[in-house]
């Protein structure tokens, strides 16, 4: 019994300092507490962002769309980028950060928008919307913008995997500025 207690510790102790190396990422490096708890509130804020987006994640095309068409008139970049594929999220991760998550310009800005097409590229799985926001600045409406959206299902769920303008008039409000 008492081998078992001094094994059990032991282990117990080898994961602990398994643990602290990998978090410092230096080997044998001295651990503060508050270098501890800020890594145990990242992994906090990561699942608690990963639970965010889980919740948002669209289980139709339309739903993808709106969701899309509401971020931009937010300028809801974290919106935008949940709804995204893995590839598309490479693409503007960076550009998204470096404008703290904010996309579009604050005028013109989005007053109103409305899908204006819709194509089903294979059925079931894939689609191609059109959507068009009417812009606006102090002094009233300012013309509109359109976005081609392509839309995947994944599982049970909807991600964007491409984003280009759907005119040579665009001016991509939906983009990080």
């Amino acid at each position: 019994m008492f081998k078992r207690a001094i094994l059990g510790t032991a282990l117990a102790l080898g994961i602990l300092t398994v643990g602290f190396v990998q978090l410092a990422d230096q080997p044998f490096k001295n651990v503060e507490a508050s270098e501890i708890q800020q890594h145990i509130q990242k992994s906090s804020l990561q699942v608690r962002l990963e639970m965010l987006e889980l919740s948002v994640m669209p289980t139709t095309a339309e739903e993808a769309v709106q969701t899309f068409a509401k971020a931009v008139k937010l300028r809801n970049g974290a919106l935008q980028y949940a709804i995204l594929s893995e590839k598309e999220k490479a693409k503007v991760k960076k550009s998204f950060e470096e404008c703290h998550w904010v996309t579009g310009v604050s005028s013109p800005w989005v007053e109103t928008y409305q899908i204006i097409s819709e194509k089903e590229l294979k059925p079931g799985t894939k689609m191609e919307y059109v959507v068009e926001f009417e812009l606006y600045t102090s002094t009233g409406m300012a013309g509109t913008d359109e976005v081609r959206l392509i839309m995947e299902k994944t599982n049970d769920q909807w991600l964007i995997t491409k984003i280009e303008p759907a005119s040579k008039k665009s001016l991509g409000i939906w983009k990080p500025f």
